[in-house]
């Protein structure tokens, strides 16, 4: 909710009707978990606007992700033939993350208590058949940050993740909401100016038009639970912090061929990964006959076997089974859903106005009422 602000002027603010909210993304303060926030961050750019963090970026192979066709399109459920045809989708996977970027350019590694950050999701969805310029649709999406101690982290094995502990921030999924990133010397900006997205563009991931075996796309998660991880700072139009945040995660991936190495920790881990699924999308198993992320680990390249268990294909290039393993890059922005627990899209003039009149006295925004027909 906005807080109460003096009123020295009054506008009327314009919203489309019907309409979505927007997600606006900006700059924000990390907490470095020994209260401090930004450290190691200049507190101004050269650009003499507050600075701070805009990205949190993971490595772009140094994650993996679990895709599970648990079900096939038109209800089978035995076998695990590739292609598929599409069906019903779990996943899980995780990316370390590897620094903290800038409002105003560059960055810093990035640590939390002096450990490393893990993010780690969950998702459920449909595949398309295969072939099909979208390859993936989410339906239920819900993300976590761990901290973990340096050097431990393994995207081979689950156990690594951090998910033992408790998450330092925590988040699901939203959908619908057009995502305006301004730029970082925006008024009503501070991101990095890449993730503008239309509703339809995100919570979904397309293959790459020219390497079939690469897939990129956008997620859009509203925040649960944020201590005091990352929070917005700057954003004249958006302060002071108003619940709920937001943020949005592009996402970049390659399919893995299964061998020993990248699997051998799997039937071990399988009830983490189900623990993982259940914690970050609860109640959705039972939508699924109540398999979480998979009822077992099968055999590396076998294609027989329920659907629900993830059989992990060792094909190269096709792959043999339609339970595969993908790398998984992020990079993570800020936003806060404006306005907030309303459905409304400000318009971008009448946000302008706003920024402008901030500076002359407080104004509390109220909805303009629609022009009548003539």
């Amino acid at each position: 909710m906005f807080r109460s602000l003096a009123l020295s002027l009054a506008f009327l603010l314009a919203y489309a009707a019907n309409a979505s909210a927007d997600v606006f993304i900006g700059t924000g303060a990390v907490q470095n978990g020994a209260g401090g926030f930004n450290v190691g961050v200049p507190p101004v750019g050269p650009d003499g606007l507050p600075n701070g963090v805009n990205q949190l970026i993971g490595n772009s192979t140094l994650g993996q992700q679990y895709i599970n066709l648990v079900q096939q399109a038109g209800g089978g459920t035995v076998g695990n033939p590739f292609p598929n045809g599409g069906g019903t989708v779990h996943t899980v996977g995780s990316n370390l993350i590897a620094t903290e970027g800038f409002r105003a350019g560059g960055g810093q590694p990035a640590s939390f208590g002096g450990q490393d950050i893990v993010v780690v999701f969950a998702a459920r969805g449909t595949a398309n058949p295969t072939g099909a310029a979208t390859v993936f649709t989410a339906t239920n999406i819900g993300a976590a940050f761990y901290a973990v101690p340096t050097g431990t982290y393994n995207q081979n094995n689950p156990a690594t993740w951090g998910t033992g502990g408790a998450p330092i921030a925590t988040y699901g999924n939203i959908f619908s909401d057009r995502v305006r990133d301004n730029g970082p010397a925006a008024p009503n900006g501070g991101g990095p100016g890449l993730f503008n997205l239309a509703p339809g563009q995100v919570n979904t991931i397309g293959v790459n038009a020219l390497v079939g075996t690469s897939n990129q796309g956008f997620f859009l998660l509203q925040e649960i639970n944020n201590p005091d991880f990352w929070n917005l700072i700057g954003n004249p139009l958006l302060l002071p912090n108003k619940n709920p945040n937001a943020i949005a995660t592009r996402v970049d991936e390659s399919y893995v061929v299964g061998d020993a190495l990248n699997t051998g920790s799997l039937a071990a881990s399988l009830g983490t990964l189900n623990n993982i699924f259940n914690a970050l999308l609860p109640g959705v198993a039972a939508l699924d006959g109540g398999v979480a992320f998979a009822s077992a680990i099968g055999a590396l390249g076998d294609a027989g076997g329920p659907t629900s268990a993830f059989n992990p294909s060792s094909g190269n290039p096709t792959p043999n089974t339609s339970d595969l393993i993908f790398s998984f890059g992020t990079a993570t922005v800020l936003g806060n859903i404006f306005p907030p627990n309303e459905t409304r899209v400000p318009e971008p003039a009448t946000l302008a106005v706003f920024a402008t009149m901030m500076g002359v006295g407080g104004l509390v925004y109220r909805r303009r009422q629609a022009k009548s027909a003539a």
